[in-house]
């Protein structure tokens, strides 16, 4: 197969430490702060995520279930 602009990848997890890294960079420039709730910066989430902030995130204490079964991948490449 050839690699063209268009090609999807299925990148899996290693999105998280880039993420974790702007995350800590906004975080030091006091853009953000760690105990911030995500709803704070994602207002769409679900009330029950009321008290998940970011540093929960970071440090994958959330509580938050996994979304998704071995059937559905999220993060299944779709053209």
């Amino acid at each position: 197969m050839r690699t063209k602009p268009q090609t999807v990848f299925q990148i899996g997890s290693v999105g998280k430490q880039f993420t974790a890294v702007a995350v800590m960079m906004l975080a030091n420039e006091h853009k953000l702060g760690l105990d911030d709730p995500l709803s704070k910066y994602l207002p769409e989430v679900p009330p029950s995520w009321g008290k998940v902030t970011l540093r929960l995130m970071l440090n994958h204490q959330s509580g938050i279930p996994q979304f998704t079964t071995p059937e559905r991948q999220l993060l299944e490449p779709r053209p």
